[in-house]
C-alpha cells in the first residue's frame, strides 16, 4: 500500500508541475496584455494631451488677437500697458503647455510604475498558487493513498 501513496503522491506532483506551468504561462500572458492596454492607453493620454495644448494655444491665440485688436481701436497698441498684456497672455499660455507637458510625463510614469505593480503582482500570485498546491499536496499525501485503498 505504500506504493499506491507513492504513486498518488508522484501523480499529485506530476499534475502540480502541469498546472503550475500553465499558471506560469498564463500569468506571462495575462502580463503581456496588461503592458498592451497600458501602452493603447498611454496613446489615448498622449493624443489627449496633444489636444489640450492646441486647445491652450488656441485659446491664447485667440485673448491675443482680441487684445491686439481692441489696443488698435483705441489707438494705445504700442502703449506699455497694451504690450503688457500682450505679454502676460503668451506667459499664460506657455504656463499652461508647460503644465500639460509635466501632466503628461507624470502620466507616463504612474502607468509604467502600474504596469510594474502588476506585472509583479502576477508573479505573486502565481508563486502563491504554486506554495499552495505543494503544501496541500504534501499535506494530503497519506489521506489522498487511504481514499484509493478504500479507508
Amino acid at each position: 500500500m505504500a506504493a499506491l501513496s507513492t504513486i498518488l503522491l508522484g501523480a499529485g506532483l506530476a499534475t502540480a508541475a502541469v498546472g503550475t506551468a500553465q499558471s506560469i504561462k498564463s500569468g506571462k500572458q495575462a502580463a503581456r496584455y496588461q503592458r498592451e492596454a497600458a501602452s493603447i492607453q498611454q496613446k489615448q493620454a498622449d493624443l489627449q494631451n496633444a489636444r489640450n495644448k492646441r486647445e491652450a494655444i488656441r485659446e491664447a491665440r485667440i485673448a491675443y488677437g482680441k487684445s491686439q485688436n481692441t489696443a488698435a481701436n483705441q489707438g494705445v497698441s504700442g502703449s506699455s500697458g497694451s504690450q503688457g498684456g500682450l505679454s502676460s497672455i503668451a506667459s499664460q499660455a506657455a504656463d499652461n503647455v508647460s503644465f500639460l507637458d509635466q501632466y503628461g510625463f507624470f502620466s507616463d510614469q504612474a502607468s509604467r510604475a502600474l504596469g510594474r505593480a502588476s506585472e509583479a503582482q502576477t508573479r505573486a500570485n502565481t508563486g502563491a498558487a504554486i506554495a499552495n498546491l505543494g503544501f496541500q499536496v504534501a499535506g494530503n499525501a497519506s489521506g489522498i493513498a487511504n481514499t484509493f485503498r478504500g479507508g
